[in-house]
């Protein structure tokens, strides 16, 4: 990202999050606020991403958005 000069805290601004995963700020204020949208698994898919997200990570943003996970084996 280019630097926008002087911040008083460290870390991406909402805006320049979204530009990473590619999505709108505003949809991307929505997701942060807990509106109820739908998110697609592409979407979640490029936050994790642009958030740069291991896998257990990942994992929990889509437990979040009501996802099922393939990995995830049914218990005893």
């Amino acid at each position: 990202m280019p630097s926008a000069g002087r911040r008083r805290t460290p870390g991406l601004r909402r805006e320049e999050l979204a530009l990473l995963a590619g999505m709108s700020a505003t949809w991307y204020t929505y997701l942060e606020q807990g509106r109820d949208i739908r998110p697609s698994d592409q979407i979640l898919d490029a936050l994790a991403g642009a958030l740069r997200l291991d896998a257990h990570e990942r994992d929990h943003i889509l437990k979040l958005a009501g996802r099922s996970l393939a990995a995830e084996e049914p218990g005893p």
